[in-house]
This record gives C-alpha cells, structure tokens and sequence, in this order.
C-alpha cells in the first residue's frame, strides 16, 4: 500500500514568509510573564504584505528560516539549537510563554528584528516595539514617601527610577517579571522585593495615613515581608520628622 505523501508545510518553511514577533500585553500581565505571538505574512499578488496570519510553526522548519535571527530565536525556544536543551515540549505552535531568563536572552535580539511589536489586546492592532538602550542601565521600582498637599496625611507611592528620571508605575502599558513595555519601547526592570508589591501599587498607585498615625502605620507597614526598597533622594531629607528607626534600616538597603 502507497503511503500518504506529508504535507510539505510540516518539513520545510515556504520562501517570502516573514515573520513577526507580539508581545501580548494582557496576557502577559494576567501571568507576569511574556507571552509571545509568533505569527507570519505573505506577500500577496499586487506585491504588498498580506495581513499576518497565527498558525503553528513546526520545530522541524526552523532551521529551513531565511533570516539568522528568527533561526536563532526560533532555535532556543524549540530547543532546536546546537542540539540544546529543550525549554519546552513543544513540536509546533506560535504562542510561547517566555521564562524569566529565556526573555532575557531573547528580548533584546527579538526587538532588534525590527519586526516586534505590543497588542493591548488580542482584537487591538500591535504596535511597533524597540529595545530601549541607556546608559543609566535598568529602571528600578521602589516606593516613594510624601506629605499630601494639605499636610494631614503622608502617602507611600510606586516609582520606576532610572538616573534621574522617575516615573509613576501606572504609567507602562506592561509591567513584567524583569521588563517594562512603554507604547514604543521595553527595558529591562531590576525588582528588589517581591514583585507582589508592584503588582499591588500598579492596581492602587497610593497608600495614604494621617499625620498624627505616622509612627504605628509605618512600623506596622515595615514588619510586612518582602517590601521593596525606598526610593533614597526623594525621602532622606524627611526622616527627621517621621520618627521612625526603621526607615534608616530600609533606607541603607536602597
């Protein structure tokens, strides 16, 4: 009996497909960690970019790629490269949940394709991404201590902080495990604490307490586990009128 030829899409990747890379941000914040579309196009007969499609790509088709980086890209999350090591069990797909140190790794090479981009949602357009280089290195999240305008309460907010620039936490389309994604651009993200804490400040950007509650509030605040360190320029100079021994402790750790 004559065998069923197989389908020549399982063994080899057709010419003039190009691929793309989504960062699915609402997924991705549902979990704390990437989740990367990998979806292609075809030209169509005019000679223009049809529209992407999402289906499977096949681990066995990596290697047939045109372009190096998708080679690559493609190679270490199928666990295809130099024999490697799979981080997966996949044989095909083209939605991949990226670990906190293959996004590492990846991130960066994915984004300098120039064929990255972020969806907010699975029906929204994705828009372009690019690695953000800066010679001030990652941003950092700490918590920033204030006196409200009309001086009856404190308030313990949520920063991103890279040099000199400072930044509310609500203000990234995407907060993850080691990555912040702006509307055009992701950085890498240094979280010292539990990445809880962000999560938390994210959704209530402002903790607020009276005045004359100041000693209690924070020394109960400071016992809880995992707190992230505080932001030390913004608030040394408040310490004398807090009263509190232990915002020295947490302010040397900063």
């Amino acid at each position: 009996m004559t065998m069923p030829a197989v389908n020549s899409f399982q063994r080899t990747w057709p010419a003039g497909r190009q691929i793309a890379y989504v960062i699915e941000a609402a997924e991705s914040a549902q979990g704390q960690r990437i989740l990367l579309s990998v979806p292609f196009r075809e030209r169509k007969v005019d000679g223009d970019w049809g529209k992407f499609k999402f289906e499977d790509i096949r681990a066995s088709q990596v290697s047939g790629l045109a372009d190096a980086d998708d080679r690559k890209i493609l190679g270490i999350i199928f666990g295809a490269a130099n024999g490697s090591s799979s981080y997966y069990d996949y044989a095909s797909g083209c939605r991949f949940n990226l670990r906190d140190a293959l996004a590492e790794t990846l991130l960066p090479t994915i984004c300098r394709t120039g064929r990255c981009s972020l969806r907010q949602e699975p029906a929204a357009e994705p828009e372009p991404l690019v690695w953000d280089e800066n010679e001030n290195g990652p941003w950092t999240f700490a918590l920033k201590w204030s006196r409200t305008e009309n001086g009856k309460s404190y308030q313990i907010a949520g920063i991103l902080r890279r040099g000199d620039e400072i930044v509310e936490i609500t203000q990234p389309r995407l907060v993850t495990h080691g990555f912040v994604f702006w509307k055009d651009r992701v950085a890498p993200l240094v979280i010292q604490g539990d990445f809880r804490w962000l999560d938390q400040f994210r959704r209530t950007p402002v903790l607020q307490f009276p005045v004359e509650q100041r000693g209690p509030w924070l020394q109960q605040f400071f016992r809880l586990p995992g707190l992230p360190r505080l932001d030390r320029c913004l608030i040394q100079r408040r310490i004398r009128s807090c009263g509190v021994t232990v915002w020295r402790r947490r302010l040397t750790t900063g």
